[in-house]
């Protein structure tokens, strides 16, 4: 009962920061040290101690996405595709986190600062391997595995980076509440505001507040809470039918929208939404683009913006990122800019913006041909496509939370 105690408030601890997406409490058995010997014959188990195996194979998912494991509250090491350590821990209850890492690749696919947690009584004497395993869409995940798979998988692994922590010589409650604390100040509303310091949308403005809005997704996409507002399935999305609205910053207004599949996994296809009148309507959406290289060879995220910019509802300017010489390569802060200058719900015109450039873009019979990266565009002068998603949008009261029910 006060292993389970012990556990209980362990865990509690855990979620005291910003939720984990993965949480279980297994009952693993672990191995014997001595059974493992021939196996592993350097390996050295004190006798009120457990020894921990953790790896990522090869063939693991989550590529490009690197773990920090932290046991016990304490970073340990960073694991990467391919990677793997040893740990001892005393005997009892042990409390497993593995945190993804932020970087361009991460932030832009929302799986940044995503958490994994386990916890499970450790039994002296015992040797425990576990899989470090991505689960798509929610984050880290801990598989315990049984001793001829471990070690038939570890075969070749290279060693993880150990993290040399200050915080190992603070005490853990010290530690935990501290992370409490930094995750608390990440995490607090602040999109409102940034919004209202954008301003309404002014053609003049037009690059700027491109730039400010690229810079507030990234922001948002950093932060680790995550609350579906609203979900409904609409046909048109097909193969991804069902749109979610997600609060990031936990002010209780929807900040993200997620596309899913019929099961409910996620896609790929999200971004952020933006209310820039604060009239309770978005009337500003960044689509997550993933990653490009530019020509100096940077890398450097991609987004897809739509712009409500008279605030009648409908989408009137859309911003690509351009590759305009064709050769695979972004075009370094230059943007194709397509407008709707009458509000009519047709294209009429568009530019090439950038330091330094202010081109036109090609009309052709098919309608406007965009040099986007990572292919071309035809825009036809029909835009059914943006009315349609900016009306479901308004309709489930994207900014409004008393309004999304």
């Amino acid at each position: 009962m006060r292993l389970e105690r012990r556990l209980f408030l362990a865990f509690s601890v855990v979620l005291a920061g910003c939720q984990a997406t993965t949480t279980s409490i297994p009952t693993p058995a672990g191995e014997a040290a001595a059974s493992v010997a021939d196996e592993l014959p350097d390996i050295q188990v004190p006798e009120d101690k457990a020894l921990l195996y953790l790896y990522r194979t090869e063939y693991s998912d989550g590529w490009g996405q690197t773990y920090r494991v932290a046991v016990n509250s304490r970073p340990v090491a960073d694991v990467k595709i391919g990677t793997r350590f040893e740990h001892v821990v005393p005997a009892g209850g042990t409390v497993l986190q593995a945190r993804t890492l932020a970087t361009p690749f991460t932030v832009l696919l929302g799986g940044a600062g995503r958490h994994g947690t386990v916890v499970f009584a450790a039994e002296a004497g015992k040797v425990y391997f576990i899989d470090i395993a991505e689960e798509w869409g929610v984050g880290p995940r801990f598989d315990f595995v049984d001793t001829p798979t471990a070690l038939a998988a570890m075969k070749g692994l290279k060693t993880a980076k150990r993290v040399e922590s200050p915080q190992a010589k603070r005490s853990a409650a010290v530690v935990e509440v501290e992370a409490a604390m930094e995750a608390e100040t990440e995490c607090r509303p602040f999109k409102r505001k940034a919004e209202s310091d954008i301003g309404l949308f002014e053609f003049e403005r037009r690059r700027e507040i491109y730039a400010k809005t690229s810079a507030l997704t990234v922001r948002l996409f950093k932060c680790c809470e995550q609350q579906t507002i609203a979900e409904r399935h609409v046909p048109i999305f097909e193969p991804v039918p069902i749109l979610a609205l997600i609060d990031r910053d936990g002010d209780g207004r929807a900040d993200e929208f997620l596309h899913k599949f019929d099961d409910g996994k996620p896609s790929a296809d999200r971004g952020a939404i933006f209310d820039l009148n604060d009239d309770g309507r978005i009337d500003y959406i960044v689509f997550i683009g993933g990653i490009g290289i530019t020509d100096s060879m940077t890398v450097t995220p991609t987004h897809y913006h739509l712009i409500d910019s008279n605030y009648d509802g409908v989408m009137d300017i859309s911003v690509y990122n351009v590759d305009r010489d064709g050769n695979q390569r972004l075009d370094e802060g230059v943007t194709a800019w397509v407008y709707d200058r009458d509000f009519d719900g047709t294209l009429d015109d568009g530019e090439y913006l950038g330091p330094g450039v202010q081109e036109p873009i090609e009309k052709t019979p098919k309608g406007l041909l965009v040099k986007a990266w990572p292919s071309d565009k035809v825009l036809d002068t029909e835009t059914p496509i943006l009315l349609e998603f900016n009306a479901l949008l308004r309709e489930m009261g994207q900014s409004d939370p008393e309004s999304v029910q």
